[in-house]
């Protein structure tokens, strides 16, 4: 993995070159061992990489030039059927002067043009210059795995694997972007191609994007296309298949010349990952998990089960909020944007336990989009039954039993499923979905703001993204409109982000098995009733497994990677939130209602109502300000 960076200057100027060196110095914790910059003849382009060496460890440096000289890449990549690429490309003439995966890149955009990164399995971020056209061609893996941002600015752009290295500009504006602080309040991240800068941009996922003629112009190469079998075969094909898949996928991403390891969470993704790598590896493995003193938060125990019966050198640590305290602040760099994720914290720490021993780990991500994994999946099937029930037993016996529930700061909660279930029975189904997803309404968002800030933008509500998106999706059916949605939103958004700032953040590669294309296509074609059974999810998942994953971890209820800060934050977090909420900075950024924002700590504290998620992402939201703008 690497980090990557560039700018081509507007027509008529120059690049700066001490601009590039700072933009590359900036990521290196993305890439430790080796640092390479070029700059064209005429001195209007250049590219800046850090690399962390993984293939070709002695012959892999960036910037890689063609044989002519007229095309240069940069890339963030690690591709698994570069071998099988590369035999074809050198039939066809094509020499190779690295021993590097990524190599491939350059050499099938010299063959195929812009159209080529269909051909790639693996996880990217590219950018090559073509000396010839005088353009600049970006892509982005299939659902957006590794990062890439970018600005256009007066003809010319600049991109980079991370934001921090496009604002390091001395004329860049700090201008914070309204829609995507609106809909960061909403998820507790950023979705789509927003940034929280003004003027920054994110390629999409599947996309290329081609500046030539100081215009910009983007397509998408793939995207995910749901094609049930018209004719439903056994549940036995189906999993064999899956099982077959998900095991070729994970030795594809063996694939390295330093040591590798599982970020084990104790769930059924990463234990499958596990037991899989353990019988395609030769050598024994190292496992990483993490827990927490709450019971409902800590899935060591799951965890220590995998990692006895795979035999695997078993590492983990249990997380305290002083811990927490000691890293908010350097966490948050990391992700040069507001992000609120409980997991975020816990993946940083699991990331620096498993830097001490390896440089690439394999994790779960992606599993719960593929397989079905959610609740709210679940939520969708009862609610089909429920809606049967008439409405006034619905609204006048139902609901005011579920709002009698207690406020309860344990993991998704019974009474945060069943309230978010009961609200969404009477919305339509991408609301109902995004009910499940949202930390405040925009009812509550509009309280939040400062009516001067409120005065001064126009702002769409954050609902549009799901309904966009649950529109444009080809299946027939609601559910997978709804694992389409959460894998465009969901996935690279928040997912993806955390995964790769919190593992860069210690120079560690992690891996996705659960994404391979040839894997998600297959899901694809899966019938609907073989994903979730009932209230049964990732039942497809849990069939091909069985005989390779102990029992008892097959038929547990998922729990998920999070933090208990909604109960830190009434006591030992407390203090630490107060004052971040209250320094003269935020409160003179004439965003927020402060008078609001101290009613919701009133509501949290008391335990009239868990804001735990707000209140997380308000901090969280304040320390990005503070060290940002």
């Amino acid at each position: 993995m690497c980090g990557i960076c560039g700018i081509i200057a507007p027509p008529g100027s120059r690049i700066d070159a001490g601009l590039l060196d700072r933009m590359t110095d900036l990521m290196q914790h993305r890439g430790p061992d080796e640092r390479g910059v070029w700059i064209n003849p005429s001195r209007d382009a250049g590219f800046g990489a850090r690399r962390l060496s993984i293939i070709g460890i002695e012959n892999g440096s960036q910037p890689i030039l063609s044989e002519d000289g007229k095309c240069v890449l940069v890339a963030n990549a690690e591709i698994y059927n570069y071998r099988e690429l590369k035999r074809d490309l050198e039939a066809r003439g094509h020499r190779f002067s690295t021993d590097t995966d990524i190599e491939v890149v350059l050499h099938l955009y010299e063959e195929m043009g812009p159209d080529f990164p269909g051909m790639l399995n693996g996880m990217f971020a590219f950018a090559i210059w073509d000396e010839g056209r005088r353009s600049l061609l970006l892509g982005r893996d299939r659902l957006g795995i590794k990062p890439l941002f970018y600005a256009q600015r007066e003809g010319g752009l600049a991109f980079a694997s991370e934001a921090k290295s496009i604002i390091c500009a001395p004329t860049f504006s700090r201008a914070i972007n309204p829609q995507a602080m609106h809909d960061y309040f909403s998820f507790d991240y950023i979705p789509g191609e927003q940034t929280i800068f003004e003027g920054i941009s994110k390629v999409a996922p599947g996309s290329v994007l081609v500046l030539e003629n100081q215009t910009c112009r983007s397509s998408r190469y793939w995207d995910l296309e749901f094609r049930p079998d018209t004719k439903v075969k056994s549940i036995s094909f189906y999993s064999e298949r899956v099982r077959e898949l998900l095991a070729a996928s994970v030795r594809r991403r063996l694939m390295s010349e330093v040591p590798l390891g599982v970020l084990l969470s104790g769930g059924m993704d990463s234990s499958a990952i596990t037991a899989l790598m353990a019988r395609e590896s030769a050598e024994r493995i190292s496992t990483f998990s993490i827990g927490f003193e709450e019971a409902s938060f800590d899935e060591r125990d799951r965890a220590r089960i995998v990692a006895r019966e795979c035999n695997t050198d078993h590492h983990e640590l249990l997380l305290r909020p002083g811990d927490v305290l000691n890293v908010l602040d350097t966490q948050i760099r990391h992700f040069d944007e507001p992000y609120a994720d409980g997991a975020a914290i816990p993946t940083y720490f699991v990331c620096k336990m498993a830097g001490e021993t390896v440089r690439v780990v394999l994790s779960g991500e992606g599993g719960d989009e593929i397989f079905a994994g959610y609740d709210t999946y679940a939520a969708f099937n009862l609610a089909r039954y429920l809606h049967r029930m008439p409405s006034f037993l619905r609204k006048r016996i139902l609901k005011p039993l579920i709002d009698l529930l207690p406020v309860s700061d344990k993991k998704v909660s019974f009474d945060f499923r069943a309230k978010r279930f009961i609200r969404g029975l009477s919305m339509p189904v991408p609301e109902s979905h995004l009910l499940w997803r949202i930390v405040l309404t925009e009812a509550e968002k509009l309280r939040l703001y400062s009516s001067e800030f409120l005065q001064r933008v126009k702002i769409e509500t954050s609902g549009r993204i799901f309904r966009d998106i649950f529109d444009m999706c080809d299946a027939s059916d609601a559910l997978n409109r709804l694992l389409y949605i959460d894998s465009k939103v969901f996935l690279p958004d928040d997912l993806f982000v955390k995964n790769d700032r919190m593992s860069m953040a210690h120079s560690v590669e992690a891996r996705v098995p659960m994404t391979d294309p040839d894997l998600v296509e297959f899901m694809a074609t899966v019938p609907v009733e073989l994903k979730i059974r009932g209230l049964r999810r990732k039942y497809l998942l849990r069939e091909a497994m069985r005989g390779i994953l102990p029992s008892i971890l097959i038929q547990k209820k998922k729990i998920g990677l999070d933090m208990p800060y909604s109960k830190w934050l009434k006591n030992e977090l407390f203090d630490f939130m107060k004052d971040t909420l209250n320094s003269r900075k935020f409160r003179e950024s004439g965003l927020f209602d402060h008078i609001y924002i101290e009613s919701l700590i009133a509501e949290h504290v008391s335990r009239r109502r868990n804001n735990g998620r707000a209140l997380w992402g308000l901090l969280n939201f304040a320390l990005w300000y503070e060290a940002y703008m």
